[in-house]
């Protein structure tokens, strides 16, 4: 591959740089959150709650990641013909956020990141913050409460990802510049493509015009 791989800011170790390589990890189950304050009273004002346990979304989320981390490293062979810097995907904060939160694209979204995690996953830095964003705006929307945003945050760190740092990243900045200014992109979105189309992976994303933009210039998508 041609691209180097390091944690935003250095903070978060669990986000995975590729000199760690090796085996990646799955989600673990955590026990479950306390709402704000230390209670285990249920939720206010309808804000959800679901996904705290093992049964809700995020746990079924975890399992799922850890069974394919598990048959992923019982086939010694193949991972042993895998260099820990291959990488398969690129994905992009809206499938995070699909399936970390209930919605209608979240069964979909958490296929893709399962198969993305045992065949590798990589994004550029800021896709934690954008992470970070989606789920502070669920909660003030009242699509979850505290509670859940932070054993969410806490799930995407447990995710095998590797963050990208362009060899070039003067060139790899105009070439996202440009990108947006073609297609009509975000920056934030754009820094995605340009990362696929440099590195010949698959575009993981759940954005309409992320997805037009892809198809556009060549770049397999997924969910197809």
């Amino acid at each position: 591959m041609r691209h180097e791989t390091g944690c935003a800011g250095g903070e978060e170790p669990s986000v995975r740089t590729a000199r760690q390589g090796g085996r990646r990890r799955g989600g673990r189950d955590h026990p479950p959150g306390r709402a704000r304050g230390g209670s285990d009273a249920p939720a206010q004002d309808g804000v959800a709650r679901r996904g705290r346990g093992r049964d809700g979304a995020l746990g079924r989320f975890a399992g799922a990641l850890s069974r394919a981390d598990r048959n992923n490293r019982g086939d010694q062979g193949r991972h042993k013909l895998r260099p820990p810097f291959l990488t398969g995907y690129v994905i992009d904060a809206s499938v995070f956020i699909a399936g970390l939160v209930e919605e209608d694209q979240t069964q979909t979204a958490r296929a893709l990141l399962i198969d993305a995690e045992v065949s590798g996953a990589v994004a550029p830095g800021h896709v934690l913050l954008e992470v970070m964003n989606g789920l502070l705006m669920k909660e003030r929307r009242g699509f979850i409460d505290r509670a859940y945003r932070e054993e969410a945050l806490n799930r995407f760190l447990g995710y095998g990802l590797r963050l990208d740092t362009a060899r070039q990243p003067g060139a790899a900045h105009r070439r996202t510049m440009d990108l947006a200014d073609r297609h009509g992109l975000t920056v934030y979105d754009a820094a995605y493509l340009e990362l696929a189309q440099r590195e010949g992976l698959v575009l993981g994303s759940l954005d309409k015009a992320l997805r037009r933009a892809a198809l556009a210039l060549g770049v397999d998508i997924a969910p197809r």
